[in-house]
């Protein structure tokens, strides 16, 4: 087999594969919500708090329950079920915590109605440096921002709420601003990934995408000269993704209509960040359509090549085997036979190998070999 032929091969073929299934798919765009409509949710939100007091009754807001699996169901990526069919949870002004949690909540909206009036937009870390002493720490208003959005039944950046970005991206891109700036993905180490994904209009003549799990890998691929071997574009989330990396994937995928390929560890956390990329996250999963990218292929470190390439092995710790349970109940891996297959050969091999084991067994082997050959002998999950 010329692997360099059939590489390209496979390439094209995978490439057609992906424009034709588009051309019949549903409409994943973006659909904006007005922000009155916005606006006059959170209205109802307060207006429910006022009345409670008013009328004495005790102060609480429910809320869909975004860490229950059973909330959500299966197609090719996580569905949150109906409302109706879904567990909440209480965020009830009752307890000491509780009652800073709920103020928390209720101080947020209203800094966020008054942004989305005056047309501005804010940082997570933003929120949190102007109320220091109330907030306490960037957790406490990322779980509050995760609660609003399922309150108000919105995706954090309708409502004007942003991540600090922490990915990066490499490569034959090109992205245009809402503002005509331009930002060439080519320069030196890649650039960070823009906060204000959606207003981004992305150009480029790559011929596939690449994402890999860890920062080291992505920068070990562009000292290898990737990006001079193949046209491509990289990515990584460094570790596990945030919202921004994720929406960049969907719109490159959306618009670009290119192969998508994922390198991971291949151990429990690998295996879930490959599907959190492909299927969605569980907290997300309300925004799953335009965060999960289905179409991804992991083309990487398989378990399955521990031993086939005698790949270095490291211990299961606790929790590893914890990861890996859980992995493996849940309605995503159920309904992939091949990524059943893998976890099963993790639990019978009771250890993990990492990228890295497999970039030492030559020199520039995940660029001049690895990668060419898992997508030529099309050994994909």
């Amino acid at each position: 087999m010329d692997i360099r032929e059939e590489f390209e091969r496979n390439l094209r073929t995978l490439t057609e594969e992906i424009k034709q299934k588009a051309n019949n798919a549903e409409d994943y765009e973006d659909k904006p919500v007005k922000k009155k409509t916005i606006m006059k949710k959170i209205e109802g939100v307060i207006l429910d708090v006022v009345e409670s007091v008013q009328k004495g009754k005790p102060l609480r807001l429910d809320v869909k329950n975004f860490r229950d699996w059973d909330n959500c169901t299966y197609a090719d990526r996580l569905i949150l079920k109906p409302d109706k069919e879904v567990t909440t949870c209480k965020v009830v002004f009752d307890s000491e915590r509780s009652q800073r949690k709920y103020t928390i909540i209720v101080h947020l909206l209203s800094k966020i109605y008054q942004m989305l009036n005056q047309g501005l937009t804010s940082t997570r870390r933003e929120l949190y440096y102007k109320d220091v002493e109330l907030l306490q720490s960037q957790d406490i208003v990322d779980e509050a921002i995760k609660i609003i959005c399922c309150l108000l039944n919105t995706p954090p950046w309708q409502l004007g709420v942003f991540g600090t970005s922490k990915g990066l991206v490499a490569g034959h891109l090109v992205l245009q601003t809402n503002t005509k700036d331009t930002i060439d993905c080519l320069s030196p180490g890649g650039v960070l990934i823009p906060q204000d994904v959606l207003s981004l209009k992305p150009v480029s003549k790559a011929k596939f995408i690449l994402i890999v799990e860890k920062d080291a890998t992505f920068q070990t691929l562009l000292d290898e000269k990737i990006l001079d071997r193949y046209k491509l574009i990289l990515i990584t989330g460094k570790g596990f993704p945030d919202l921004n990396t994720r929406l960049l994937v969907r719109l490159l995928t959306n618009t670009l209509k290119i192969p998508v390929f994922m390198i991971a560890d291949a151990d429990p956390h690998g295996m879930e960040i490959m599907c959190v990329y492909r299927y969605g996250s569980l907290t997300m999963s309300e925004h799953a359509q335009m965060l999960a990218v289905p179409e991804i292929h992991w083309l990487g470190v398989h378990p399955s090549d521990i031993e086939i390439l005698h790949l270095t092995k490291i211990p299961f710790t606790r929790a590893d085997e914890d990861k890996l349970n859980s992995l493996a109940s849940r309605v995503y891996t159920l309904a992939n036979t091949k990524l059943v297959k893998e976890i099963g050969i993790l639990k019978k091999l009771n250890s993990k190998a990492e990228i890295e084991s497999v970039s030492s067994l030559a020199k520039n082997n995940l660029t001049n070999f690895y990668i060419e050959f898992k997508i030529a002998a099309n050994q994909l999950i």
